[in-house]
């Protein structure tokens, strides 16, 4: 309609739309299909965790010293690191967006010009926004590689414009002339975990996990919401989406609304009484804490309850106005 009769101000999902009576039974039919439960599970790319990244690392598919385990590295770390989203950034990429500085201070970083991005692609109404600028550091550590030395090293070896990723040569370490194919690049993350055996199942691995685990790592590791946008150029609340918790956060969260760790009073235990003469000859001396001999006919100001303990307690700490002493029952 739109197309054949030039009817361009065609609505059918606004509330004002003259389409009403469309849009309210395609409303009932989908929340027909929710309570059934179909399409209620929206799949989301999930992240690579740390330790898939050592695998990687440790099985030699991530590696600086061939041409295919570097054209992977750049490939990851510009999703983890400067958060490229699954296909469509990474083939538009150019040589130029990366230059290698040092500042007044001396310390090394490479920095990421983002001027070909989903939220950033010019025009009349983002005349007056600036695109994303990242810079990454160099940083030391005890694998001697880090994400500047990744790229610092790949450029010096590809041309300064044109396709960022080249093809990688297997006959020398080095790259050709041609980019790497369509279909080879929207595929380089599941064969990543293919080669360092990494089992995927029950997991969405795609080009676009690198960008989520940019975000989840930035999240659980405690940063705002800004310095996470920072990195992965949303503009919206969208970034949200993207955080994930850690499974140590879902683990700690499981024990905070878990039943409570209680101990039975009562039941076919053997009766093990704290009031024991023997322990209780123990303390009595112990000028924090005042404890009488406990008789039939209790004395004033102690008070004589049975507890029946379980087999596996023997000690019981006894608490009164901040002071504690413990009594362990042989």
């Amino acid at each position: 309609m739109r197309e054949e009769r030039s009817l361009c101000d065609i609505v059918f999902f606004s509330k004002s739309s003259s389409f009403g009576r469309l849009r309210k039974s395609l409303d009932c039919r989908m929340k027909e299909l929710t309570a059934a439960g179909i399409g209620v599970r929206v799949l989301h790319a999930d992240p690579v965790t740390m330790d898939d990244e050592m695998q990687l690392w440790r099985s030699g598919v991530l590696n600086t010293t061939t041409s295919k385990g570097l054209s992977y590295a750049v490939f990851f770390y510009n999703c983890k690191t400067f958060g490229l989203r699954g296909n469509t950034e990474h083939r538009n990429l150019d040589s130029s967006q990366f230059v290698l500085h040092s500042d007044c201070s001396g310390e090394n970083y490479v920095q990421f010009y983002s001027w070909n991005s989903k939220t950033f692609q010019g025009g009349l109404d983002q005349r007056r926004m600036e695109p994303r600028i990242v810079k990454q550091y160099a940083v030391q550590n005890d694998s001697n590689v880090c994400v500047y030395d990744v790229f610092a090293r790949y450029l010096k070896m590809i041309p300064s414009s044109g396709p960022f990723y080249r093809t990688p040569l297997t006959a020398s370490f080095g790259f050709g002339k041609h980019s790497v194919g369509v279909n080879t690049l929207g595929k380089y993350m599941q064969s990543m975990f293919t080669a360092a055996d990494i089992d995927a199942t029950n997991r969405k691995i795609v080009n676009h996990s690198g960008r989520v685990s940019c975000c989840t790592r930035l999240y659980n590791s405690g940063f705002d919401d800004k310095a996470i946008m920072s990195r992965s150029g949303h503009r919206s609340d969208a970034v949200h989406g993207y955080k994930r918790p850690s499974l140590e956060q879902e683990i700690s969260v499981s024990k905070v609304l878990d039943v409570p760790n209680f101990v039975s009073v009562g039941g076919s235990d053997v009766k093990r009484h704290c009031a024991d003469a023997e322990n209780i000859d123990d303390y009595k001396d112990d000028s924090k804490v005042r404890l009488d001999t406990v008789s039939a006919q209790p004395s004033p100001g102690v008070m004589r309850r049975p507890i029946d303990l379980p087999d596996n307690v023997d000690t019981v700490v006894i608490s009164k106005n901040g002071r504690e002493i413990k009594v362990t029952i042989a």
